[in-house]
């Protein structure tokens, strides 16, 4: 079992897999990240409403890092591989 997680190596994981799908950046700037929200505290939906947890927190950061702006998209688990292959989102960001 993993017992300390190094950041740095995390975020360049996730970073390397999502420009590995190609040119994942719209034109508009945007990157296009689906989640469900639905398992605290990795990810959920606070009581107004927004996203929050950890995997919200590292998507944010990634866009942080890659300049762009991140567009959030909610979605049940079992659409998010479906969604990225006909490109309704570029990355897929849920435990």
């Amino acid at each position: 079992m993993i017992k300390s997680l190094n950041t740095k190596n995390l975020l360049g994981g996730l970073l390397l897999g999502v420009l590995a799908s190609g040119s994942a950046v719209a034109a508009d700037g945007n990157l296009r990240i689906g989640i469900e929200a639905a398992y605290p505290p990795v990810s959920f939906k606070t009581a107004e409403g927004e996203l929050a947890g950890f995997d919200y927190d590292i998507g944010n950061a990634l866009c942080a890092q890659m300049q762009v702006k991140c567009q959030w998209i909610e979605q049940e688990y079992d659409g998010l591989i479906p969604s990225l292959k006909v490109r309704k989102i570029d990355a897929a960001l849920s435990s």
